[in-house]
């Protein structure tokens, strides 16, 4: 039904269109250096016909058999809402396929994005969980 696609993000997307995505959707955005590859470790999914990017994110790969996807983001101005799920769910998709790893993991709290992650085969280990951060520089 749409023509989706997609391609590497760079560090321009940070600025071009990241932040406001993450502004939009009400999320704080991580610090560039927060993501894997200062933000080059992810993929944006677009709409081939229009050229419009929809939907985001990123993959931290790991010395394990084990890839964490996370800070899956679209594109608040795309209101084709069956649009943006399979933006999101392809994103989620060729995150997986493009690890190379065996098991993928997420935290995650938006009902919405876990739902688009059952739908995509992953499945709800623990619930309610706390995640901690520590700034050490």
């Amino acid at each position: 039904m749409f023509n989706l696609q997609y391609r590497q993000l760079t560090e321009n997307d940070y600025q071009d269109f990241l932040l406001k995505w993450w502004t939009d959707n009400r999320f704080t955005s991580p610090p560039i250096d927060f993501l894997p590859n200062n933000g080059k470790d992810g993929i944006v999914v677009f709409d081939a016909d229009t050229n419009t990017n929809i939907a985001a994110g990123f993959v931290y790969i790991t010395n394990s058999e084990v890839a964490w996807i996370e800070f899956i983001v679209s594109n608040f101005d795309v209101k084709d809402r069956e649009l943006r799920k399979q933006a999101i769910e392809f994103v989620i998709k060729q995150l997986a396929v493009t690890s190379g790893k065996k098991y993928l993991f997420t935290s995650i709290k938006n009902p919405n994005l876990i739902k688009h992650f059952t739908n995509s085969g992953f499945v709800i280990g623990t619930k309610n969980t706390t995640e901690l951060i520590c700034v050490t520089k």
